[in-house]
């Protein structure tokens, strides 16, 4: 099973590795995924190549057995990320997590785990107070701006915006009571 990313997850700029555990008492010959992003777009183990036609089932790498287990690509700002993944013992007895079907990948069914990787930074700016505008009164103030994300794919959206309000004068920070 892969254990560093919950289905529908959002992963930002510092993941990097697909991380997975597998487990049989007599052995695994193998786990293998199919990592597919928004549009239609295969990862090889090398690049990002459209089409169906250039779906692969590429071995994870491990050091111990595929007891424990990794894989990446290089992800793409803004992507959606689907999964689909197999493991087969040394016996040849395959399980497979939720579908190995062509059709199921080409159409983003059954997958084991979808995610979105997100490693654009919100930006945010206040338009009022202007920035020179000394005799604000923030007692009866009213701030108002924006948080915005980049134009990249498809983001995940700003969770929260926090503002710090330091008077200029002295340097103090401003304290809500």
């Amino acid at each position: 099973s892969i254990t560093n990313i919950a289905n529908n997850d959002y992963k930002n700029w510092s993941f990097s590795n697909i991380i997975g555990v597998a487990h049989d008492a007599e052995g695994l010959d193998k786990v293998e995924i199919v990592i597919k992003r928004v549009p239609d777009m295969y990862w090889d183990g090398v690049s990002w190549n459209d089409g169906i036609g250039n779906l692969k089932w590429l071995t994870v790498g491990t050091s111990d057995g595929y007891e424990n287990w990794f894989s990446s690509a290089n992800w793409v700002d803004g992507q959606p990320v689907s999964i689909w993944m197999r493991v087969t013992d040394t016996a040849e007895n395959k399980t497979v997590y939720n579908s190995e079907s062509v059709s199921d990948i080409e159409n983003d069914l059954n997958r084991a785990v979808y995610f979105l990787y997100d490693e654009s930074t919100p930006t945010t700016s206040v338009s009022y107070p202007a920035a020179d505008n000394d005799s604000f009164n923030v007692q009866k103030g009213t701030f108002t701006g924006l948080c915005e994300e980049p134009d990249i794919g498809q983001q995940s959206g700003s969770s929260e915006v926090k503002v710090q309000i330091q008077r200029a004068g002295d340097g103090k920070w401003w304290v809500a009571n």
